[in-house]
Parts: structure tokens; sequence; C-alpha cells
């Protein structure tokens, strides 16, 4: 009969087979590659918006030119 103050066994860690610690990696580096993919589209939305404000701006600064000469003509 087991004493109750032994103390226990020392218990192996469980350890994944090849073909799940391969699965793991594989699902690893999938997560990672979305994650590029959606920053790189976050990226691009984020260069395209900057590009359409800055062609709004330049036509702005045009007319702000434009109503600048108007003002200054007698």
């Amino acid at each position: 009969m087991p004493r109750l103050l032994d103390p226990a066994p020392p218990s192996r860690p469980k350890r994944l087979s090849d073909g799940a610690r391969g699965l793991v990696v594989a699902l690893a580096f999938a997560l990672v590659g979305a994650w590029y993919v959606v920053i790189g589209e976050q990226a691009r939305a984020v260069r395209v918006e900057m590009r359409d404000l800055t062609a709004r701006l330049d036509r702005f600064s045009v007319r702000a030119e434009a109503f600048e000469r108007d003002l200054a003509r007698p």
C-alpha cells in the first residue's frame, strides 16, 4: 500500500509527435504570413489615402493662390 507522504514519481513532459510538431510549425508560419498580408493591405490603403489627400491639398492650394491673386487685383 502506498504511503501518503511519499513524493509522487517525477512525470515526464509529454512531447508532440513529429507530425503534430510539423502541423504546429505550419500553422505558425500560416498565421505569420496572414499577419503580413493584413499589414501589407493596411499599408497599401494608407498609401492610397495619403496620395488622395495630397492631390486634394494640391488642388486646394491652387485655388487658394488664385483667390489671393484675385484679392490682390485692384
